[in-house]
């Protein structure tokens, strides 16, 4: 599905099979998204934070988490469990069903839901 990251029109893959959301490397130094860099036991581990907006059947989620870097084919950023969860999707084919009003009062910080009225449309998503 087509989404934003970081306000840069990019393809967003949701797979519950993965345990943490991530961006492809290229996709952020070729928008130069800007990433924070950590050491960790000597180990250089970059990550960003987004956000990135998902279309749902009736608005859009605008999330913003730690997102790990990764070398990703056939997509720009990878939705995982932690993602699927923080939110508590329910996918419809390959869409999000729109939350149930409790369960956007349950989100946790840095993720919101955007209702979005049939017929309007928040954005244009292409690559031009």
């Amino acid at each position: 599905m087509l989404g934003l990251f970081a306000n840069v029109p990019a393809v967003v893959r949701i797979n519950d099979l993965c345990t943490h959301s991530c961006v492809s490397s290229s996709f952020l130094h070729n928008h130069n998204v800007p990433c924070s860099v950590t050491v960790r036991d000597g180990v250089v581990i970059e990550s960003t934070s987004g956000p990135v907006h998902v279309l749902t059947v009736d608005g859009w989620y605008d999330s913003r988490q730690s997102f790990c870097l990764a070398y990703l084919h056939g997509c720009d950023v990878e939705l995982g469990r932690d993602w699927l969860t923080s939110i508590n999707a329910i996918l419809v084919g390959s869409r999000i069903q729109c939350p149930l009003p409790r369960d956007v009062e349950r989100l946790l910080i840095g993720h919101t839901w955007i209702f979005q009225p049939k017929g309007v449309y928040f954005c244009r998503l292409s690559y031009e």
